[in-house]
């Protein structure tokens, strides 16, 4: 019975302590709003910011990894055009210059009126 006892804590301790160890898993951003420019690993957003209660603009970067849909059919990054509405879920990392950069985990394509 204290062998299972110790064995379930043990247990429970390396699996909670795992995930928040793991780096590049930071906070998640929902993003709503339009492409304004497009760059080979980048784009910007034009989203509005409820803290502020104005429009910002924001850049997201998007690599290999990112989902790309128009719909349900995965699309290439090439699609990505300026004045796309978008809805894009970011993942919040460390950038190279040691800033916190906002990296794209899907980007979803908002359908037309």
């Amino acid at each position: 019975m204290m062998k299972t006892a110790v064995g379930m804590l043990i247990a429970v301790a390396v699996l909670t302590a795992a995930p928040a160890a793991h780096p590049g898993h930071g906070e998640v951003a929902m993003l709503s709003g339009k492409v304004t420019a497009v760059e080979t690993d980048r784009i910007q957003i034009d989203v509005f910011d409820r803290a502020s209660f104005s429009r910002k603009r924001v850049w997201v970067f998007v690599d290999a990894k990112t989902k790309i849909q128009n719909g349900k059919v995965r699309v290439a990054a090439t699609e990505l055009k300026r004045d796309l509405e978008i809805d894009c879920i970011a993942e919040t990392e460390e950038g190279k210059d040691g800033a916190t950069a906002l990296r794209a985990v899907q980007i979803r394509f908002k359908r037309s009126k």
